[in-house]
């Protein structure tokens, strides 16, 4: 599943390989970056993760904390995303869910 940004990043990027060297890009280079860097810390859809125990997950990367998250059925997990063999930091799991009934004020 793909979101419509990765879908204009994409096009965005496929545009930048496409123009000759001796013109200009379509969209300056500045778009382009702040495209870039906004949808880095989007979620998407990871078809394969680091994880020995996950084959694919949502996840979100947070590269100012070098971390990676994933959202599972069971909760969240946390990678290091530089070290080496990415090294889970986190894994919180919620094992159940109750409605606790409030009395009406």
């Amino acid at each position: 599943m793909k979101s419509s940004r990765d879908g204009l990043v994409a096009a965005v990027l496929l545009s930048i390989a496409t123009v000759a060297p001796s013109q200009e890009p379509a969209v300056p280079m500045q778009e382009i970056e702040q495209v870039i860097r906004e949808s880095e810390y989007h979620v998407s859809w990871q078809d394969q993760t680091v994880l020995s125990d996950l084959d694919s997950a949502w996840q979100a990367p947070n590269r100012a904390q070098n971390l990676r998250f994933y959202f599972t059925d069971h909760g969240l997990r946390v990678v290091d995303r530089t070290a080496e063999g990415s090294p889970e930091l986190l894994k919180l799991a919620v094992d159940f869910i109750t409605l606790v009934p409030y009395p009406i004020l």
